[in-house]
């Protein structure tokens, strides 16, 4: 029989593996919009160069792995220890924050840099500018998610804390 714990751990997982591919998915739809040569060009085929099937398929390659690690260090700070333990509820909503935020953060990163490229560095194509900034939203991505997962798990973590050092409610005052 499989312990309620480690179906809650597992739960956490999938929400994160999930998560990550709905970013990942959303993420490569802005790519394919904002510079489609990034996943048709400058990446390994994967058997297709229709816009919208390389965003879905590189949308899920390059994220599945970032979700299930965050999802195995996201369920072992909230199921392991002494401290009460966290579901995935109580996962979710900062998670779907941290990550729409993230996306937030990655397409100012590609404002940025495709600014930077064709205004302050007049010597760029539009067509280099925008694979150079599409180049810097993925890796910026990539920095984000792993800051997404330390604040999570630190948040997680100090709130699991919070949990026991909590005074309990008592009906009768002195």
């Amino acid at each position: 029989m499989i312990s309620l714990s480690l179906v809650e751990g597992l739960r956490i997982c999938v929400l994160c593996i999930v998560t990550a591919i709905a970013y990942g998915v959303l993420h490569d739809l802005l790519s394919v919009a904002l510079c489609v040569e990034y996943l048709r060009d400058h990446h390994p085929s994967i058997g297709t160069t229709v816009p919208i099937l390389l965003a879905l398929g590189w949308g899920v390659l390059a994220t599945w792995w970032v979700g299930l690690f965050g999802g195995l260090v996201l369920a072992t700070v909230c199921r392991v220890g002494n401290f009460p333990p966290l579901t995935w509820r109580d996962v979710a909503r900062p998670l779907w924050l941290g990550s729409a935020t993230a996306l937030g953060m990655a397409l100012i990163v590609w404002l940025r840099e495709f600014y930077r490229r064709q205004f302050v560095h007049q010597g760029s194509t539009e067509e280099t500018s925008r694979l150079a900034a599409t180049q810097a939203m993925h890796a910026a991505s990539y920095f984000l998610a792993l800051v997404l997962i330390v604040w999570l798990a630190v948040s997680l973590l100090r709130k699991r804390a919070a949990l026991t050092t909590s005074p309990p409610s008592s009906a009768s005052a002195p």
